[in-house]
């Protein structure tokens, strides 16, 4: 039963951005993301303890805080190198010179091995990857027709994480995979591709679940679209709604977004979402 609803929730964390940054009773607040699914306004604290716990919880109502350990921010853009990486930047295929965007960092379900995820059609296999000046490795499984526009890029030594580019570097995160069966045309969508630099995130709505098109000569059927914008660069894009991530960008079709949804990229490939 949902008790608290996504207008509660926004109104509490407006409530809550005068107290950003500021010194509250020996508390600093330092960030604030909306949680629909765990219906609670997040909590970043810098140098978190019980104490400044029990000054929040008893100043504000208790159920709907999540509070937690601040985050890094970083002030950057998307083509800055990341270290560890995030959704939602630029990589760019050294063997093209072709730029994409990483959809989510995974690791593969029977193996150690960890991946870049980005869009198929981003490259084929081998070619290398960098990510700003870092090598990220090279392509290796890859899917470009049928329900899936989606590869794998073998990670280096670099570190990866949950974390996601919006607005700012690490302006969000994934911490939930969504099901076939909690899809519903209307549902709110969003992309952060690094097609620019500094480009916000769009945001739309889900618009059919059973699309079909012919790219470059290659039938695909299954795909979703909605009616977010995207733009060359874009590619491999996360598509997502607050903490859920729902699926890879693959382009466009007239004005609307073209994904691959996010169970059958994780089928595919055969891996499972970095999600902590």
């Amino acid at each position: 039963m949902t008790k608290y609803s996504e207008q509660d929730l926004n109104e509490f964390h407006d409530n809550l951005i005068s107290y950003l940054n500021q010194d509250f009773n020996g508390v600093r607040i330092t960030e604030l993301v909306v949680n629909v699914p765990e219906q609670k306004v997040e909590v970043g604290v810098e140098e978190l303890n019980e104490e400044k716990r029990k000054v929040l919880e008893d100043t504000f109502n208790s159920e709907m805080l999540l509070i937690r350990e601040a985050r890094t921010t970083q002030n950057h853009d998307r083509n800055t190198t990341f270290n560890p990486l995030q959704a939602g930047i630029k990589i760019t295929n050294t063997n093209t010179g072709g730029g994409c965007t990483i959809g989510f960092l995974a690791k593969a379900r029977t193996t150690s091995s960890n991946f870049v995820i980005t869009a198929g059609h981003c490259g084929t296999a081998g070619n290398s990857f960098k990510q700003g000046s870092n090598s990220i490795g090279t392509m290796g499984a890859r899917y470009n027709s049928g329900n899936v526009d989606a590869a794998t890029i073998g990670l280096s030594s670099l570190s990866y994480s949950n974390d996601l580019y919006t607005s700012a570097s690490r302006g969000g995160y994934f911490d939930l995979v969504q099901g076939t069966n909690n899809e519903f045309v209307g549902e709110m969508t969003c992309l952060s591709g690094a097609s620019t630099a500094t480009n916000p995130v769009s945001c739309g709505v889900l618009k059919s679940k059973a699309t079909s098109a012919t790219f470059n000569g290659v039938n695909f059927t299954g795909l979703r679209t909605a009616t977010y914008s995207t733009v060359p660069g874009d590619s491999g894009g996360p598509v997502y709604y607050s903490t859920i991530l729902k699926g890879i960008n693959k382009g466009y079709i007239g004005s609307d977004g073209i994904y691959s949804h996010i169970s059958n990229v994780l089928s595919k490939l055969d891996v499972e979402p970095l999600l902590k």
